[in-house]
C-alpha cells in the first residue's frame, strides 16, 4: 500500500478533523472516498458532455 503526504494548515487539519467525525470515519478513508467520488463525477460528466455534442 502507498502512502501520499498532504500539507495541511491547522485551520485546514482541524476542519477535516471535525468532518471525519462526522461521517465516523478517519481523515485519510473520507479524503479518499471524496477524492474518487470527485473523479467518478467528473468522468460522467464527460460521458455526458460528449453525447450532447452528438446529438
Amino acid at each position: 500500500m502507498s502512502v501520499i503526504s498532504i500539507r495541511l494548515n491547522e485551520e485546514e487539519k482541524s476542519i477535516l478533523n471535525e468532518l471525519s467525525k462526522v461521517y465516523d470515519t478517519s481523515i485519510s478513508s473520507m479524503i479518499k472516498k471524496l477524492a474518487f467520488e470527485k473523479l467518478e463525477d467528473n468522468f460522467d460528466l464527460e460521458l455526458v458532455t460528449r453525447y450532447e455534442k452528438q446529438n
